[in-house]
C-alpha cells in the first residue's frame, strides 16, 4: 500500500539517504578513531572522552523540548508548501530560544572552568578549555538547525552535515596535533565544527529567510509548553551522557581509554538505529493509516533488535581492528555494550510515539525512574565490577524505558480519534501538543 500522504518519503528510502549522507565520512570518522588511540597515550584518549560527554551533555540539556516541536509542528507545514508560516510559527523563535539558552551555558561552563582549571600533565588547559567552549557553541548550533532538515526530509544533507561535523573536527584536530602538539588539539575539534555549522547555516538560509522576525510567534515556542517532551529526552538521553561523566570520574583517564573505544564504537548502533528512527518520527507526524504505521514499525524493531546482537558476535575482530592489540581488554566491554542496546530501538519508537502524538497528560515518572535507577545500576555495577560493570546500567535504563512507554504508545496509536497528528500550525502550543488543531 502507498502512503495516504502525498509527498511523504518511505521509511527504507529515507534511511538510505540518512546512512547514504553518513557511511563515507563515518568510515573516515572510525580511521581517525583508530589512529588516535593508536597515537595517543591512553591518558589523553580518556581527556577526549570527557570532552565527547560534555558536548552530548550540552545537546541533551539545550534540548529543551524544542526540537521535536519543531518537528512536529514544522513538517505538516511543510507539506502544504507553508514555508513562512513554519519559519514563523515555531522555527524562528525555537531556533532563538535554544541559542540564547546556548550562550548562557557556554559562558556559564567557560567561567567555571577557568576559575578553576584541572592540571593535566602535557596539556595547556587556559588553551584547551575556551577552544572547548566555542566548540560546544557551534555544536549546539549545528543541533539547533537539525530538526529543520528533519521537517524538510531532507535527510540526506541532515546525515551528510551529522556526519561531516564529526569528521571535519577529527580533521581539524588531526592537523593541529600532528603540526602544533595536544596543546592545540581541541582547537582542531573548533575550528573543523565551526565550517560545518556555517555550512548547515548557508544550506538552509532560502528557508530561514522567508520567515519575518516581526511576525513570530514566541507564545508557540515557549520551552514550558513542551516540558514533557524535555523530561523525556532529558530521563532518555541525559541518562546515557551523566554516566559517562560518571564514568570519568570514578576510573582514572588509562582506563577511561578503554571505555571511550568502546563506547565510541557501540555508538555505531545509535548512528544506524536513528537512520530509521528519524524518518520514522517525520512520519508519525503525518496521517499515516494504521497498516503503514505496524509495517514501519516492524521493519524498524526488526533491524535495530539485529544491529547489536552482530556487533556483540564480532566485538573481538571490531576492536583489534579499530584499537589494535593493546585495547584487547576492551573486547568483553565492546560486547556488553552492544548487549546493551538492545532495547534501545524499542524504546526510541516508544518515545516518537510520545512526543509526536501524545499530549502533555502522559505521563514521565516511569522515563525518570527509568533514568535513576539505570544511574544507580552503573554506580553499584562499576564499583563492584569495574568497567564492565558500567553497561548493565544502560541496559537496565533501555530496557524499562520500553516496558514503560509500550502501554502508552499502544494506546495512543489505537486511539486515531484523538491523538492524531496536528493538521497544520496552531497558535496554542498546548492545543497542538495534544493533536488537536486550535479553534
Amino acid at each position: 500500500m502507498k502512503s495516504s500522504v502525498r509527498g511523504i518519503k518511505g521509511l527504507f528510502r529515507s534511511a538510505l539517504e540518512v546512512l547514504a549522507g553518513r557511511a563515507a565520512v563515518a568510515i573516515a570518522s572510525l580511521l581517525f578513531l583508530a589512529y588516535f588511540a593508536r597515537e595517543m597515550p591512553k591518558e589523553m584518549f580518556g581527556l577526549m572522552a570527557l570532552h565527547a560527554a560534555l558536548a552530548a551533555a550540552s545537546a541533551v540539556i539545550l534540548n529543551l523540548g524544542l526540537h521535536y516541536a519543531v518537528i512536529k509542528k514544522a513538517a505538516p507545514a511543510f507539506a502544504r508548501d507553508r514555508c513562512a508560516d513554519a519559519v514563523n510559527e515555531i522555527i524562528g523563535p525555537a531556533s532563538v530560544i535554544r541559542l540564547a539558552a546556548t550562550i548562557v551555558f557556554v559562558t556559564l561552563f567557560l567561567v567555571l572552568a577557568l576559575s578553576y582549571p584541572p592540571g593535566i600533565a602535557g596539556v595547556n588547559m587556559w588553551l584547551a578549555i575556551p577552544c572547548i567552549a566555542i566548540h560546544l557553541l557551534f555544536k549546539n548550533c549545528q543541533h539547533i538547525l537539525t530538526p529543520v532538515f528533519h521537517a524538510r526530509q531532507h535527510y540526506l544533507q541532515a546525515s551528510f552535515m551529522d556526519s561531516a561535523s564529526a569528521l571535519a573536527e577529527k580533521v581539524g584536530a588531526f592537523a593541529l596535533y600532528s603540526m602544533l602538539g595536544f596543546d592545540y588539539f581541541f582547537a582542531g575539534f573548533m575550528l573543523g565544527q565551526f565550517v560545518v555549522t556555517v555550512a548547515c547555516f548557508y544550506m538552509l538560509f532560502p528557508v530561514l529567510r522567508q520567515g519575518t522576525p516581526g511576525l513570530w510567534n514566541w507564545r508557540a515556542a515557549r520551552p514550558w509548553s513542551y516540558r514533557v517532551q524535555y523530561i523525556r529526552v532529558l530521563s532518555r538521553d541525559g541518562f546515557q551522557q551523566l554516566d559517562r561523566l560518571l564514568v570519568g570520574a570514578i576510573f582514572p583517564l588509562a582506563e577511561l581509554g578503554y571505555y571511550h573505544l568502546a563506547r565510541q564504537l557501540a555508538a555505531t548502533l545509535k548512528v544506524l538505529i536513528r537512520a530509521m528512527a528519524d524518518p520514522l518520527t517525520v512520519r508519525l507526524a503525518h496521517a499515516l493509516t494504521a497498516d503503514q504505521l505496524d509495517r514501519d514499525r516492524s521493519r524498524y524493531l526488526l533491524i535495530g533488535l539485529a544491529l547489536p546482537l552482530a556487533m556483540a558476535a564480532s566485538s573481538p575482530a571490531i576492536i583489534v581492528t579499530v584499537g589494535g592489540e593493546s585495547f584487547a581488554p576492551a573486547t568483553m566491554l565492546l560486547s556488553l555494550m552492544a548487549m546493551s542496546y538492545l532495547f534501545y530501538a524499542p524504546s526510541e519508537y516508544h518515545l516518537a510515539v510520545l512526543n509526536i502524538r501524545g499530549h502533555q497528560n502522559m505521563p514521565v515518572k516511569f522515563e525518570i525512574f527509568a533514568a535513576l535507577t539505570g544511574i544507580i545500576v552503573t554506580l553499584v555495577m562499576a564499583n563492584s565490577v569495574g568497567l564492565e560493570g558500567v553497561p548493565f546500567g544502560q541496559f537496565t535504563a533501555f530496557c524499562l524505558m520500553w516496558l514503560g512507554g509500550r502501554k502508552l504508545a499502544k494506546n495512543i496509536l489505537t486511539d486515531t480519534s484523538v491523538h492524531r497528528p496536528t493538521a497544520g500550525l496552531s497558535i496554542d502550543p498546548d492545543v497542538a501538543t495534544e493533536g488537536r488543531p486550535a479553534s
